[in-house]
């Protein structure tokens, strides 16, 4: 256990959890999901912005979170998923923040250049 850890656990009760959703978008059609293609129109799909995702990356590390899952509509179809994982990444390595390894993803947004650069996940 880190430093960083047992100093949360002592202080807040543990490091926290957050799921970050990237946008509204979403390439399937699940009829249980307001997000699902027949059902959301791609008109009104919206996205975080790259700044914006960055910041928030390390707003959420500030306040304590150490584990994030992205989430959306399809968080694949986000086109700076792999810039917001390489952020979380150097955030893992440096400063403790640890992705869960779990997307919940259909990952049909995901070409096969986008695999690669996900498959710590």
């Amino acid at each position: 256990m880190s430093l960083d850890t047992l100093r949360l656990v002592l202080n807040h009760g543990g490091p926290g959890f957050a799921q970050f959703a990237l946008n509204n978008a979403c390439n399937a059609n699940c009829g249980f999901c307001n997000f699902a293609r027949d059902q959301f129109p791609k008109s009104q799909w919206k996205y975080v912005e790259r700044q914006g995702g960055l910041d928030a990356i390390d707003t959420l590390y500030k306040n304590g979170v150490r584990y994030l899952v992205w989430t959306g509509g399809e968080p694949t179809l986000h086109p700076n998923l792999i810039e917001f994982t390489q952020h979380q990444t150097i955030r893992q390595t440096i400063r403790g923040m640890r992705p869960l390894k779990n997307v919940p993803a259909n990952s049909l947004g995901c070409n096969s250049s986008c695999l690669p650069s996900l498959a710590w996940i």
